[in-house]
């Protein structure tokens, strides 16, 4: 949530400084620290004795992020660091990784930018709805980023229409990443994702569906893997600025493709493949 934990308190390896006093003819070193997004830490001024003064560093806390330590260029600061003059730290993020168990832990509601919200491990049709749900709550833009997640084959709708689409009107679904296990991109799968503008579809999808993406407006790339054999009707439908596509395979494979007037109502006028382009 942006808040900062600068403790006192000895959290990790690379909380303590010291500051050699015994070299400097000043009085004071100041550490200064950039902490990488929205929230801020005041420099510090540490009055230096004789010899070695130990100093804390902060730990701090951002929502959705690991702290990864305070850096100096690309030196990461460990304990017993000595500094002799006054001082500049980078903080560091990595993101954090969700699993099914962790799911209610995602809050995307205080986002201090993009975000791209890591999925792995094993995950069901009720962990999508857990998920879905959550990026409609988001406050800034979401890459979703299933590549690491196993056991599933297929997202389903839930219903007949595509308002019962999981990810229906994920208004803050800025792109997509699916997991290799994944073998049908069902009907209506993607649907009113307004905002969506990049899919990457898996290497071993066999099927993308029936206005899997539908209204998609903002959606101008997609990558379809040479393992798709059937793509549904009106698959990208009022996807306005899709104006070509992408096939990981073949001219002759890409006309093999079972396509079930997949071009209604669409504006792609080229298929690009690996050994040339196709005119539509």
């Amino acid at each position: 949530n942006g808040e900062l934990d600068c403790s006192l308190k000895a959290l990790a390896s690379f909380d303590k400084i010291l500051i050699d006093g015994g070299l400097e003819e000043t009085s004071y070193i100041t550490v200064s620290y950039q902490t990488n997004f929205s929230s801020k830490i005041s420099p510090k001024k540490i009055q230096i004795a004789t010899g070695l003064t130990s100093a804390q560093l902060p730990v701090l806390f951002r929502n959705g992020y690991n702290f990864a330590g305070w850096f100096l260029g690309n030196e990461k600061i460990s304990t017993g660091y000595t500094v002799m003059n006054d001082i500049s730290l980078s903080a560091r993020w990595d993101y954090a990784y969700y699993t099914a168990s962790t799911l209610n832990q995602i809050n995307l509601s205080n986002l201090d930018g993009q975000y791209r919200l890591h999925i792995k491990g094993q995950i069901t049709e009720v962990d999508l709805e857990i998920i879905a749900g959550k990026i409609r709550g988001a406050n800034n833009s979401i890459t979703l980023d299933l590549s690491k997640v196993t056991g599933l084959s297929e997202i389903k709708c839930n219903g007949i229409s595509e308002y019962n689409s999981k990810f229906s009107s994920c208004y803050y679904l800025k792109a997509i990443i699916l997991p290799d296990t994944l073998q049908k991109l069902g009907d209506y799968a993607f649907t009113y994702c307004r905002y969506l503008e990049k899919i990457e579809i898996s290497e071993g999808t066999l099927t993308v569906g029936d206005l899997a993406f539908y209204q998609c407006n903002n959606l101008s790339s997609v990558n379809i893997p040479k393992t798709v054999t059937t793509i549904g009707f009106g698959a990208f439908c009022y996807c306005s600025k899709l104006n070509s596509i992408n096939y990981r395979g073949t001219k002759a494979q890409w006309n093999l493709i079972e396509k079930n007037n997949w071009l209604y109502n669409s504006y792609i006028k080229r298929v690009v493949c690996s050994d040339g382009v196709i005119e539509l």
